[in-house]
């Protein structure tokens, strides 16, 4: 708390931002990514001020758990046809009506009958035990985002000072020795980003 904005990291500003907007009395909040830079206690906490919170907001976000517990209106952008897709519901209810809509596609094309209910209950089956798993997965994969976001700005910074004419000799190799240790580092949190995002698909 008595540190400098200046000498923040990025996460820290953009929960001391999120912090600064708690405390104004506002009736409409523009968020763009708000849990980017957020670990996750941080981004359960943000969830649960934001559900508490008694104004209208406009969320853009890429978390779709965060997007299910808070929208009750979905607005989908369709770049290739240039247009808006607004659905009145959560993320799940919207999720829930394209996957119904394309098991009946699916049924006409191959002629089979299969019950509503039974679809039903292997869907909450299915929900129930893997989107524990699969939000750590997301927030995981965020984090090392963020994290190699952080990497490449430090080997940046570090390139920066090597080409610079300024630099004394003894300083060189003490660089250079972090440059590769910072390389290595950021190599091995894109491999496992690389695993990851294997696993999901």
């Amino acid at each position: 708390m008595f540190k400098l904005v200046s000498m923040l990291s990025g996460g820290e500003r953009g929960r001391l931002a999120l912090a600064k907007l708690g405390l104004q009395d506002t009736n409409l909040l523009l968020l763009d990514e708000p849990t980017n830079h957020l670990d996750i206690p941080s981004q359960e906490i943000l969830q649960s001020v934001l559900d508490s919170y008694q104004g209208t907001i406009l969320l853009v976000s890429h978390d779709r758990y965060l997007v299910d517990t808070l929208a009750t209106q979905i607005w989908e952008i369709n770049p290739d046809e240039s247009q808006m897709i607004a659905f009145n519901g959560t993320y799940s209810q919207m999720k829930e009506e394209r996957e119904k809509e394309a098991a009946r596609v699916a049924e006409g094309n191959r002629g089979l009958q299969t019950s509503e209910d039974n679809r039903e209950k292997a869907r909450r089956r299915e929900s129930s035990h893997s989107v524990k798993e699969e939000r750590r997965k997301i927030a995981h994969l965020q984090e090392l985002e963020n994290k190699i976001a952080e990497l490449e700005a430090t080997l940046s910074n570090l390139s920066t000072q090597l080409e610079s004419p300024f630099v004394r000799p003894d300083e060189v190799r003490k660089i250079g020795t972090e440059y590769e240790r910072v390389q290595k580092e950021m190599d091995a949190k894109l491999n496992e980003w690389e695993e990851l995002q294997s696993q999901k698909m």
